[in-house]
């Protein structure tokens, strides 16, 4: 009763993951000041996500398809990412191009 039917509860559920996902790729990152090690880590992380919680993951992972859309805001785990690859991108590099699909 929440929710107006399955898909929006589903939809819910995959936010809070990449939610979750984001915090936990996050917190590892913080731990190195070097960005290729801060990049490792978060990879790390999220490998660590997806084998932690496959039902979790199966879920955000077919989410996501339904992100790609032109236009479509980025999840927060996404956009660390993209935070990531810009970091570790050679200087002049726009980070508005860098799209993570």
């Amino acid at each position: 009763r929440h929710f107006p039917d399955k898909e929006a509860l589903m939809s819910a559920l995959a936010t809070r993951g990449f939610g979750l996902l984001a915090e936990a790729q996050a917190t590892a990152a913080e731990r190195h000041a070097h960005p290729g090690l801060a990049f490792r880590a978060s990879g790390q992380a999220y490998v660590h996500f997806a084998v932690s919680h496959p039902a979790l993951f199966g879920l955000m992972s077919r989410s996501m398809h339904a992100a790609h859309a032109p236009g479509a805001a980025l999840n927060p785990a996404a956009r660390l990412l993209q935070e990531s690859v810009a970091a570790l991108s050679p200087p002049g590099t726009d980070p508005a191009r860098l799209r993570i699909t």
